[in-house]
């Protein structure tokens, strides 16, 4: 992407690189008339700088009403969540196995307990026995009930054994043979323990250089188990966390609680990709592309530019998987707008009672802050900024920003996303009976006490960034 003069001289440059975009201006955003000199230090003359550098590093810019003024934040949300962030950790955190109670539940429990050691212990004490003074009996027999069916109860609901899940994103650039992988593992716990976790890559080739960082994923709110809560956190909760943050140790879970950790693992490899993708002078996406990997991707997209290129569908009207070594043409596809697709618009028809004509109205979908889909929760964060951000799904993304590939979109580079199924990934909500232990060919392999861990759930998703090759006679954007 380029801004130009009326001459066609570029005035600032932005393309594609690895994971993220490089950006050249040919102007000195330091000398007039930007930057004024009064005495011997400069001074802003152009009000609007501040935002366009934030604008050319990717930030959002910052309204003048948040100018020098913090309002605090609110531990009362409709909703509880404000961050993509958010959903994502309270997506991961449950297991089929452990089925809470609602608050509500344990609300009209409550008043229930209350109902029966008050009202209805009196009634039975003063009118049906007819001995008041039995109520020194009976308010023992309900609290000594009340807290066996509750300790009951709670066992029923805890669990007795350690649960697992764990979902991977890997991010590979077949350009600058890059591969990134983001994964979050959740443990759960039937007893209070402290853990020692670490993790290495799991189903790619060993590498000589290889980058590796795992943390606790906190929910980034100033509510209950939020980051920005006000409260500290006594120092008996602590974790310890290596210097080189390649492990995490004493990490401490209670008993029936659980605690969901994040890591990024870097290096460089190349892909197995054949990729021939080329530009039209319409600007659509054309040429060939196949993969030599062991599996096959469902529910994939082809995002470029303002289109996104869709999986054909068989007489059955279902989307095909794309399998090892099969080859997609991106000009016999389907295609749409691609803010259209993410946000799911659907336009229909409705006849007038003159039925002369035809009226038409569009409608596209409310996005559900509480919604425990992660092929829409990650494809969302791929391309928050394509979605309209914030202003459509009305949560920030100030944590996984970094995994916005929406920039690499618009400055021409294809990025494929999609769900990856093999023997090691099948369907996410059907638990897996191995052994801990077990060496399934996983993305990030974590070992938990010093054992490799045999995720119960899990889920991986791709995103391959694909270079394109440009028409010839392609004009400048002006």
């Amino acid at each position: 992407n380029q801004l130009s003069m009326s001459q066609g001289i570029p005035l600032v440059v932005r393309t594609g690189e690895s994971l993220g975009t490089v950006t050249a201006i040919s102007v000195d955003i330091n000398a007039p008339p930007f930057v004024d000199t009064v005495g011997d230090r400069p001074s802003l003359a152009w009000d609007a700088l501040p935002n366009l550098c934030r604008w050319l590093a990717g930030l959002r810019s910052i309204p003048k009403l948040e100018e020098g003024s913090k309002l605090p934040q609110s531990d009362l949300n409709p909703t509880g969540v404000s961050d993509l962030q958010t959903q994502l950790v309270n997506t991961l955190d449950r297991f089929p196995e452990v089925e809470r109670p609602s608050y509500w539940v344990v609300l009209g429990t409550a008043l229930l307990f209350l109902l029966i050691v008050g009202p209805l212990d009196y009634l039975l004490v003063h009118r049906v026995l007819k001995r008041p003074h039995w109520t020194w009996l009976t308010l023992p027999v309900w609290i000594v009930l009340g807290g066996v069916i509750g300790l009951s109860a709670a066992t029923r609901t805890s669990g007795t054994r350690d649960l697992t899940r764990q979902l991977d994103m890997v991010t590979w650039d077949a350009e600058q043979h890059e591969v990134q992988v983001d994964s979050w593992l959740t443990l759960y716990s039937p007893q209070h323990h402290r853990y020692e976790v670490s993790c290495a890559p799991g189903m790619m080739d060993p590498v000589s250089k290889m980058d590796s960082r795992i943390r606790w994923a906190g929910r980034p709110e100033a509510g209950f188990r939020g980051l920005y809560r006000q409260q500290d956190i006594s120092a008996g909760a602590c974790m310890e966390q290596e210097a080189e943050s390649r492990s995490v140790r004493s990490l401490p879970i209670r008993h029936g609680a659980t605690s969901v950790l994040e890591a990024k693992l870097q290096w460089e490899q190349a892909p197995a990709f054949t990729n021939n993708l080329v530009e039209t002078v319409e600007g659509h996406l054309a040429g060939t592309f196949s993969h030599q990997l062991d599996g096959e991707l469902v529910d994939w997209v082809i995002a470029y530019d303002n289109f996104a290129y869709l999986p054909p569908r068989n007489r059955a009207g279902v989307e095909s998987p794309l399998l090892a070594g099969e080859t997609i043409h991106a000009d016999q596809v389907p295609s749409r707008i691609l803010a259209d697709y993410l946000v799911r618009l659907r336009t229909r028809s409705v006849e007038r009672q003159d039925k002369r004509s035809t009226d038409f109205s569009s409608s596209r979908e409310v996005y559900d802050p509480l919604g425990r889909d992660l092929y829409t929760l990650l494809r969302t964060t791929t391309f928050h900024e394509a979605m309209g951000g914030a202003k459509y799904t009305g949560l920030s993304n100030s944590t996984l920003q970094n995994e916005d590939l929406t920039r690499l979109v618009d400055a021409k580079r294809a990025v494929v996303f999609g769900r990856w199924r093999n023997s090691a990934y099948g369907d996410s909500e059907v638990p897996t009976e191995h052994s801990p232990g077990g060496t399934e060919p996983l993305a990030a392999q974590y070992t938990v006490d010093g054992q490799l861990v045999s995720p119960r759930y899990r889920e991986c998703f791709v995103r391959w960034i694909l270079p394109v090759k440009q028409a010839a006679n392609n004009s400048p954007t002006p």
